[in-house]
């Protein structure tokens, strides 16, 4: 029996001890919060935790990558009106008018003359209009030619370069391109190199294109000038050495 109260005794102490609230108790410091936080009393009875202002936001730091609605649609809006002024611009530009001065080609330089067109114009559209002019003006030989073909069936030759049907004149004419003996954007006659004043000056070397039918370079491309012709690459720099525009 007294052996059972001592037991009873030493657990009752325990106990005790673990219930204590003695203020002088010292606190772990792994339990105390960090230092840079505290407690907020927002209300009576409640409270939160706060922390310091090393987390605030750096106003020195740029922000220009982070996402902006505002920033991007006005940004949609500016390159909205670029793209809309360009294609105003470009559709005035190709309802301008050109001159095509042209020579019809089968050997010997035939008839020829001069086609109103406007620089959106397709070297299709400019064979057609040649074709009707030389169905009502053309020398007999030609009108015969003219009878017997369509566009799809004449070519257009500048500066020794076949021009495609789909390659239109403003095409040439915005990125200033050049042929084997002369400038593509050119379209009327230009001199050649000359003495002027007793010196060498450099002026525009500008051919008139050629008209031929397609059956009759099928049989002459290997013979001079056909032999020189080329199917025009924009892509590609025709320029001879020496050659240039002033």
């Amino acid at each position: 029996m007294e052996r059972e109260a001592r037991r009873r005794k030493k657990k009752a102490k325990r106990v005790g001890s673990a219930l204590s609230f003695d203020e002088t108790e010292e606190i772990d410091p792994s339990a105390a919060m960090d230092e840079e936080e505290t407690l907020v009393m927002t209300s009576p009875g409640e409270k939160r935790r706060r922390f310091g202002g090393g987390m605030g936001k750096d106003p020195t730091v740029s922000t220009e990558f982070l996402p902006d609605r505002a920033r991007e649609e006005a940004e949609r809006r500016e390159r909205a009106e670029i793209e809309s002024e360009y294609l105003e611009r470009s559709r005035r530009e190709k309802g301008e008018s050109v001159t095509i001065t042209y020579s019809y080609y089968d050997g010997t330089r035939r008839d020829g003359g001069k086609i109103a067109c406007v620089k959106g114009d397709t070297v299709e559209q400019f064979l057609q209009k040649v074709r009707a002019s030389l169905l009502k003006d053309g020398e007999k030989t030609v009108q015969r030619d003219m009878k017997h073909c369509d566009a799809s069936g004449m070519m257009f030759i500048k500066e020794d370069l076949i021009i495609p049907h789909d390659v239109s004149f403003y095409d040439l004419i915005v990125s200033r391109a050049r042929g084997k003996s002369g400038p593509l954007f050119r379209f009327d006659k230009r001199d050649d190199v000359r003495l002027r004043g007793g010196a060498d000056v450099e002026v525009e070397n500008s051919h008139p294109g050629k008209v031929i039918l397609r059956t009759w370079y099928d049989r002459n491309k290997g013979m001079f000038p056909a032999n020189r012709w080329e199917v025009y690459d924009p892509a590609k720099s025709y320029g001879q050495e020496g050659y240039r525009i002033k």
